[in-house]
């Protein structure tokens, strides 16, 4: 009898241990990794991936204004209308915006992998230091979260960035020495 109870709360534990059968895979969102030339404009779209049957999400995009300039926000995406809180606009920072997306049928939504919900498009700063600059999302101003009907749940990100490429201006300043007796 003792036998066939362990073996019943082992099989509750393996189970415990692994319910996202019960909730699908987790919806992930991937910022683009670019590379752009100072005084250049670039778009960095936010992807999404395991997009199933999804309600709603909203989130706040980070980003280094000392190196890029806000340019916009727009949903390239049919089906996907987002609405944008733009830098300096209410609350939020000059160094952030906000995205919300909800569908109002009430079902939700798919989408394949590696489909673009937004993107955001920058200006390089002309005098911007060659190196990566991140570009993040998170919940420093709206909550970073999704909604498949059953409360809210926190995506998974994978952070992106804008690479400034070097000028490829380099100034040698040479230094002239004059002789004993020059004047």
């Amino acid at each position: 009898m003792r036998s066939i109870g362990r073996l019943l709360c082992m099989c509750g534990l393996m189970m415990l241990a692994d319910l996202s059968f019960l909730q699908g895979q987790t919806l992930e969102f991937v910022v683009d990794e670019v590379s752009a030339a100072p005084g250049s404009t670039v778009n960095v779209d936010v992807k999404a991936n395991n997009f199933t049957a999804i309600q709603g999400y909203q989130g706040t995009i980070r980003f280094d204004t000392s190196k890029l300039i806000f340019v916009s926000l727009n949903s390239p995406t049919a089906g996907i209308n987002n609405s944008f809180g733009n830098p300096g606009q209410g609350l939020i920072p000059l160094d952030a915006a906000t995205f919300t997306w909800v569908d109002f049928s009430g079902i939700g939504q798919s989408r394949p992998d590696s489909t673009s919900m937004f993107r955001i498009t920058f200006q390089v700063k002309a005098n911007a230091p060659a190196g990566m600059t991140p570009v993040t999302l998170n919940s420093s101003v709206t909550q970073l979260a999704y909604s498949v009907g059953t409360g809210i749940i926190t995506p998974l990100v994978n952070q992106g960035f804008v690479d400034v490429e070097s000028s490829g201006l380099e100034f040698i300043v040479e230094e002239e020495v004059g002789l004993p007796g020059d004047t």
